[in-house]
């Protein structure tokens, strides 16, 4: 188990509590990011300003789209 993130080293593919612990991990990541770093390439900001695409928003979607696969 990673004491970073609390997911499992070997996760299983559609696992729910490895979703939600990448989907929590993210949330807090990405917030941490923006308050104390937001001129980082991460940031929110500068995701924006490069009309890129948020590394920590595609996490959350295929965390939740991992979810709604299992059911």
């Amino acid at each position: 188990m990673s004491q970073f993130t609390g997911i499992p080293a070997e996760p299983h593919i559609g696992d729910e509590h490895c979703l939600k612990a990448v989907s929590e991990a993210a949330f807090r990541q990405c917030d941490w990011i923006d308050a104390h770093a937001p001129k980082h390439r991460l940031s929110s900001q500068s995701t924006i300003l490069r009309q890129g695409v948020s590394l920590y928003d595609t996490l959350l979607t295929s965390s939740y789209t991992g979810a709604a696969c299992k059911k």
